[in-house]
């Protein structure tokens, strides 16, 4: 299998076509997105509490949100391609060999590598598959020790003290029957494979157990090569490292790679224990005074009918029916849709499909408008609206009287002004008339003398 591509002889592909003898349980999965089913063979729960144990029939998966988002990527962008490194059992490359995409899947324990295989023959999908089972190091044709964890046997990193390899040496030609024990290629060592198969543009998830660091440091022509738009790494482990991160950040950092923060509330069963359990539980409560307050509006009812029996307005039963809808929105009643959403299933054809989108358009539109709700209800009704009417009435008369205060206030200081102008102009025309007076006078005077 090796020699076809033409690659290093430390690289070790599974012959997919090989029948895998079963003798542990493999499931149908859950159906994702555009009905994206696989298989998957699962580890004992009691030694794999968390991939295997996530597992549960069609109802959940391992990491379902981060596969989900890969597979909307790959089915938004046809051009890309797919490469596992730390396929574990291989939750993400048995959906995306079931999308009907290549994958390149890395794994180096052979417990997951067997599973993975048998996967992969169940669902058929051998053709778009390349399975290698090695661990990805700084060196090539290493044997290395991985560390043991009981509880989750498929998630063994390589052991290294104090940031060495812990080699384990073996003699030329002997086999290794110890899963424990596995041999190392650098990453670049798997380009030739990708290149034959035709792949220039990939999505990629790198999940090693804190030997991230190793994939950068030994891959760079496999970055320099291909298009990687896209890289989803696990920092569980890698980040009690300070050097590999450092390693890590200025390698994507040099490739202009922007760093996104996979915030772990998008995990179904986190977001229902941390916002669906507190809501349900106030839920509850609103519920249990809701009723209380019927119960207590049923109790005079007789007092309302009365009420409205000699007003005429409505029909009591009307009434209260109008009642206990708006106190149902204010209860916060509009969040039980988000529940039926939640228990839903992603994918929906046809009328569930539509039916979906009018839950969800519900739900919006309960639970964003509780104010306008609370205007409309309270505030625009008969009563409130003729208070209103007669407010603006009151105000509309009052700028009224004021405006005939301020107005013959101004007509009379006007008048006040024009007649002191009078006055003042008569004032001047009789100074000036006296001023002239003694010159007529003179005037005369002299023409007598004249004569």
């Amino acid at each position: 299998m090796e020699n076809m591509f033409n690659i290093s002889s430390n690289i070790h592909i599974i012959d997919l076509n090989i029948k895998i003898k079963t003798k542990f349980q493999c499931i149908k999965t859950k159906k994702l997105l555009n009905n994206i089913s696989t298989h998957i063979c699962l580890h004992e729960t009691k030694k794999d509490k968390y991939v295997s144990g996530a597992f549960n029939d069609s109802i959940s998966i391992w990491e379902e949100e981060q596969v989900t988002r890969i597979l909307r990527l790959l089915i938004h962008h046809p051009h890309l391609d797919f490469i596992d490194l730390g396929a574990n059992i291989g939750t993400y490359t048995m959906y995306v060999a079931a999308l009907g995409r290549f994958v390149l899947a890395i794994d180096c324990f052979t417990p997951n590598i067997v599973r993975l295989g048998r996967a992969i023959q169940l669902t058929n999908v051998s053709n778009h598959v390349i399975l290698i089972q090695n661990a990805l190091f700084t060196q090539s044709g290493q044997f290395l020790r991985l560390s043991i964890d009981t509880r989750n046997i498929g998630g063994q990193g390589i052991y290294l003290f104090n940031n060495y390899s812990h080699k384990y040496r073996i003699r030329k030609n002997s086999s290794i029957n110890n899963p424990y024990i596995v041999k190392t290629i650098m990453f670049d060592e798997v380009l030739p494979i990708l290149i034959r198969r035709g792949v220039r543009n990939a999505i990629m998830k790198i999940d090693i157990e804190g030997s991230e660091s190793f994939v950068v440091e030994s891959g760079s022509h496999v970055f320099d090569t291909l298009y990687i738009p896209f890289i989803q790494m696990e920092w569980l482990k890698v980040r009690h490292y300070v050097d590999r991160i450092k390693v890590i950040v200025d390698f994507f950092g040099k490739r202009n790679y922007d760093p996104m923060t996979s915030c772990w509330i998008e995990s179904a069963v986190m977001r229902f224990l941390l916002f669906g359990v507190p809501v349900a539980i106030i839920l509850i409560i609103n519920f249990i005074f809701y009723a209380l307050t019927v119960r207590n509006i049923r109790r005079i009812r007789g007092q309302v009918e009365r009420k409205f029996q000699q007003k005429k307005q409505v029909v009591p039963g009307e009434h209260d029916v109008k009642i206990y809808m708006r106190m149902a929105v204010l209860a916060g009643f509009g969040w039980t849709i988000g529940f039926i959403l939640f228990a839903l299933p992603d994918s929906q054809q046809g009328f569930q499909y539509y039916l979906v989108a009018i839950f969800h358009y519900l739900f919006i539109l309960l639970n964003a408008t509780p104010g306008l709700f609370i205007f409309v209800v309270y505030v625009c009704n008969r009563r409130v609206l003729l208070l209103y009417h007669g407010l603006l009435i009151k105000l509309f008369q009052f700028i009224q009287l004021k405006y005939q205060i301020c107005k013959e206030y101004l007509l009379n200081r006007s008048q006040i002004c024009i007649n002191h102008i009078k006055y003042q102009l008569t004032k001047l025309k009789t100074i000036f008339y006296k001023q002239k007076q003694p010159d007529i006078s003179m005037q005369i005077y002299s023409q007598y003398q004249n004569y």
